[in-house]
């Protein structure tokens, strides 16, 4: 009977707008009291279990994945997948799903894929005719991929409780990842067939020439990625300080290289 009021005590504190941990905390001191356990000892428990390295690598990769946004170091990585699929009818919405995959091998957040990535492709999508609900719906269907590809925030979460190897959480979920990838371009194409009205861009005359250009000019962006998963695997670096590599290197990137970071925005993220 008690649990079943704490669940609806949760549902109501929630709908009435108090904040996710204040609506959990008020159940555990209802569980707490309603039990007889001592409440002081929340305390001293919380801290020790909050207290842990590996927790400190989420809030760094959000805030990689958030310098590069409003850096624009992830603008190349799309530009890229554009050249690479922009000729085919339904190819700017699958370069959206390999885009949201690269972006989430930085950023392990799938909130922060989907507002960087589908701030970027929405609009060309809209200019292209393509349909909005089901653009809309791929993208956000791609978002996942943030938590998938790692590293994820998830990941090391579901690690961290569990007591497992971070590692190999990570590469549980590499395949996956990379299967969804794959069936979201083949049903984006499949659903999009059709749909004549789709505008594609033309193939460069001299694609190759223009695909080295663009991928130097993405070098920078592109070796984030490669920097941290290399690091990870390789053995050279922890989660929690390639996170903290991925936040040192997406600054000077932003400032100087792509020079969409400002003072402000730096503040911001």
């Amino acid at each position: 009977m008690v649990i079943l009021f704490s669940i609806i005590l949760i549902c109501i504190l929630l709908a009435i707008g108090v904040s996710v941990p204040l609506a959990f905390g008020a159940v555990l001191i209802l569980l707490a009291y309603t039990g007889g356990y001592d409440v002081s000892g929340f305390f001293a428990t919380g801290h020790w279990k909050m207290n842990s390295v590996i927790l400190l690598a989420i809030p760094l990769f959000v805030m990689a994945g958030e310098i590069m946004n409003r850096g624009k170091i992830a603008k190349p990585i799309v530009e890229i997948a554009e050249l690479m699929f922009g000729h085919l009818r339904g190819g700017l919405s699958a370069a959206s799903v390999v885009a949201s995959a690269m972006f989430g091998a930085i950023s392990g957040s799938g909130a922060a894929t989907l507002t960087c990535i589908g701030s970027i492709i929405m609009p060309h999508l809209r200019k292209a005719r393509y349909p909005s609900g089901i653009s809309g719906a791929i993208v956000i269907s791609a978002s996942p991929l943030g938590l998938l590809i790692p590293p994820s925030g998830a990941q090391l979460l579901y690690a961290w409780v569990g007591q497992l190897s971070v590692l190999r959480c990570f590469l549980a979920t590499v395949i996956p990842g990379v299967i969804l990838s794959i069936l979201l371009i083949i049903v984006n194409f499949v659903i999009l067939r059709n749909y004549s009205d789709i505008q594609t861009t033309k193939v460069p005359e001299r694609f190759f020439r223009v695909l080295a250009r663009k991928t130097a000019i993405a070098t920078p962006a592109i070796m984030m990625p490669l920097i941290i998963l290399g690091g990870i695997y390789g053995g050279i670096m922890t989660p929690t300080e390639a996170a903290g590599v991925a936040v040192i290197y997406a600054i000077p990137v932003g400032f100087f290289i792509y020079r969409g970071l400002t003072l402000r925005t730096f503040y911001e993220s």
